[in-house]
């Protein structure tokens, strides 16, 4: 393998980032590591990864295939959107080139996943399985999809299968994830979801004993998976934040303890950032969580869930001017956050704190009719939709507006 080779590949797991940015670091000095180590761990490696895509699109379409193994270059690079889809374009072409690779339809899949299109993602993984009816990670992506479409009959049936299957192979992280979600939703079985995932973290980080900091190592890392790991823990972990003199739930030390490694060693990847600042919300630790946001909204102004819970922190503080400071500042980044139903709960709660009840109301009212409030209507495996206990604190603080408005109460 030729140095420029070797330096790509280094670089494609450097940080979660992708081929495509790496091979736009390489060009500018392939020789000289430490001011790559540099770009890719700043924000401004995406912007690389972009300009990468027109540049150098047919030379990365040979190198594909010239690396040992097919690298998923889409779960280092953070989830980040526009990232993923000019990634998504290129592997599509790819695999037009060679449409028998059972492991190129995977990571489609896995692609589509990543950027909340379930229904699409199933069909890529059905497409795999099809062309290697033995490819294991194709069926726990469809069993994925199945559970986050509500199809439990037919998720439990493939899980059944896939037992068997791992009774001679042995258990896989994968495998216990998708158990975990499946317990979780089917029998709201906490403890057995919890133990399942503690599970696929212990043998998630016990392939990364030992290895020193480099290719091997940041390939097995996989932030992306410890994000959706974290994810299932914080369904079980309380939705307010621990009071003085409590102590933060084990789930939520659990979560920080394995996000802290991706911190570290990924510190431009926003969504562990973001989850970092979530979890030591719950636990109290209020200055800490703003931190982590403020680098979030650095990496992203754009992102409203980053807004969102900087606005929540303030208002659990009672900080009711840098709360609605934090929703404007939101907004003039991205419109649609306004018709996000977080940003008019926080803002209705803000307005009653102030004494603005009629304003307060019309923005309950307006949260009321959006498609997330309304009874059975499907989440589609999004992770910006209302959960059962959200929606019951809209109808709560609705009705406690009602009422001090001396209104009728009719929800």
């Amino acid at each position: 393998m030729s140095l420029s080779m070797g330096k790509c590949r280094l670089l494609c797991f450097f940080f979660q980032c992708s081929l495509l940015g790496a091979m736009y670091t390489v060009q500018i000095d392939a020789t000289n590591m430490p001011p790559i180590y540099h770009y890719i761990s700043t924000d401004k490696f995406i912007v690389y990864a972009k300009k990468a895509h027109n540049v150098y699109a047919e030379r990365i379409h040979r190198l594909y295939w010239q690396t040992e193994s097919p690298f998923r270059c889409e779960c280092r690079c953070g989830r980040n959107q526009s990232i993923l889809q000019e990634i998504f374009m290129f592997c599509e072409r790819t695999y037009r080139n060679s449409p028998e690779q059972a492991e190129l339809a995977t990571e489609l899949g896995r692609m589509l996943m990543y950027q909340g299109n379930v229904t699409k993602a199933a069909g890529w993984y059905s497409t795999a399985m099809k062309l290697d009816g033995n490819h294991v990670e194709a069926l726990i992506g469809i069993i994925w999809c199945q559970i986050l479409q509500d199809n439990l009959e037919e998720a439990e049936q493939q899980l059944d299968f896939l037992r068997e299957v791992q009774q001679s192979l042995g258990k896989s992280k994968e495998l216990c994830f998708v158990e975990a979600i499946f317990a979780s939703k089917k029998n709201k079985e906490e403890k057995a979801a919890v133990d399942f995932l503690k599970e696929a973290v212990e043998m998630h980080f016990a392939a990364l004993n030992g290895l020193p900091l480099g290719v091997e190592y940041l390939e097995k890392l996989s932030p992306t998976f410890i994000v959706d790991v974290v994810k299932e823990f914080l369904v079980f972990c309380p939705k307010q934040p621990a009071g003085p003199g409590q102590s933060a739930s084990p789930i939520l030390e659990k979560a920080a303890a394995i996000l802290a490694p991706v911190i570290t060693v990924a510190p431009c990847l926003s969504e562990p950032l973001y989850f970092m600042a979530q979890v030591l919300y719950l636990s109290g630790n209020f200055d800490g969580a703003q931190g982590n946001l403020q680098r979030c909204i650095e990496l992203d102004p754009e992102w409203s869930d980053a807004h969102l819970l900087l606005a929540q922190i303030y208002l659990s503080q009672g900080q009711y001017a840098e709360c609605s400071q934090s929703l404007e500042t939101g907004v003039s980044h991205n419109f649609k956050m306004r018709e996000h139903p977080f940003y008019l709960l926080i803002k209705a709660k803000v307005l009653k704190q102030t004494g603005k009840l009629a304003e307060a109301t019309q923005m309950l009212r307006m949260c009321m009719s959006l498609p997330e409030m309304k009874r059975g209507a499907a989440t589609g495996g999004k992770a910006d939709t209302l959960s059962v206990s959200e929606r019951v604190s809209v109808y709560l603080e609705l009705a406690e507006l009602l009422m001090l408005n001396g209104e009728q109460v009719e929800l």
